[in-house]
């Protein structure tokens, strides 16, 4: 495979978090596994994190690697560490590398902001295996700027149900934060660690905030994907309709996918549907039929 040391050669990645060639080189399959190998070795940063990263997008195929990535885990250099666990993951499974990347988050100076989001993304990516993490997470919660602790929210969002220790600083975030990106991230985390709710009832909120807010579309998308647990915002989801029309296509979005325990919406979506002028008729006629098909057909719905 004489195109994998020629691509690493050319790879002038600074940052562990952007290593552009690492998708062409996995691109290349198996084969490409010894070469690789031998690129962990690379004295350049750039070329021997690509390899690593390379490596574990290939995953299981390239079992080979994990003598090799297993002794960068112990580098000097805490990317080497980063980048090797990651891909030590990828490829193993191995929950080993978990003290490797909960060591690498708490680097939040500006130079090692790199390692940091690289062990954060990786983390995010373990998600539920991720449990041991969760006390150093929410210890950063604590401690970084609204700015960096989004990605923190993110990950506790991945992990799920075992990061329920996180709600509580997540309840503040939501409730609190001058961030409005933050506190959406911080609603649906809570959503996704208690399926109850209150990561419902924080977009409820964000729904009923200022009109000029963009955050508010934001907030219906992420509604969305909660399906019919996200029933409690109906109510919200109608005023906001009568309130402010341009969110129709949005709200329908997430009213159809409520489906039936959305049934009170129904009348202010059957007179948004009579408008001939309608622009999101399609979008509507499927939330009417998803929500009540009798009612759907009685309209001419198919």
């Amino acid at each position: 495979m004489a195109a994998v040391p020629t691509i690493l050669r050319r790879t002038t990645a600074s940052r562990p978090t952007t290593l552009p060639w690492a998708d062409s080189l996995a691109a290349i399959g198996p084969g490409a596994v010894p070469a690789l190998i031998e690129g962990l070795d690379d004295p350049r940063d750039g070329p021997r994190w690509t390899a690593a990263a390379a490596l574990g997008k290939i995953g299981p195929e390239a079992n080979a690697a994990v003598p090799r990535l297993s002794r960068m885990t112990t580098s000097a250099q805490t990317a080497d560490r980063v980048v090797a666990a990651a891909a030590l993951w990828r490829i193993a499974r191995d929950r080993g590398v978990l003290p490797v990347l909960i060591s690498s988050i708490g680097r939040a100076e500006a130079r090692d902001r790199g390692e940091r989001y690289a062990a954060l993304d990786a983390l995010g990516e373990i998600g539920p295996a991720a449990t041991e993490a969760v006390p150093a997470l929410i210890h950063q919660l604590s401690l970084v700027s609204e700015t960096h602790a989004y990605q923190v929210v993110r990950v506790l969002a991945q992990i799920g149900p075992d990061a329920a220790t996180a709600v509580e600083p997540l309840e503040r975030i939501s409730a609190h934060s001058s961030d409005g990106s933050l506190r959406l991230a911080a609603a649906e985390a809570l959503w996704r660690i208690t399926r109850g709710e209150e990561g419902v009832d924080a977009l409820i909120k964000e729904l009923q905030g200022d009109p000029r807010d963009t955050r508010r579309t934001t907030a219906l998308a992420t509604l969305s994907q909660f399906g019919p647990e996200a029933a409690p915002a109906v109510p919200a989801i109608v005023e906001l309709l009568r309130s402010d029309p341009s969110t129709l296509g949005a709200s329908a979005a997430v009213l159809r996918r409520i489906g039936p325990p959305a049934d009170s919406a129904l009348p202010v979506l059957i007179e948004f549907f009579k408008d001939d002028d309608l622009i999101n008729k399609d979008e509507v006629a499927a939330a009417i039929r998803a929500i009540d098909p009798e009612a759907a057909r009685g309209l001419g719905i198919r």
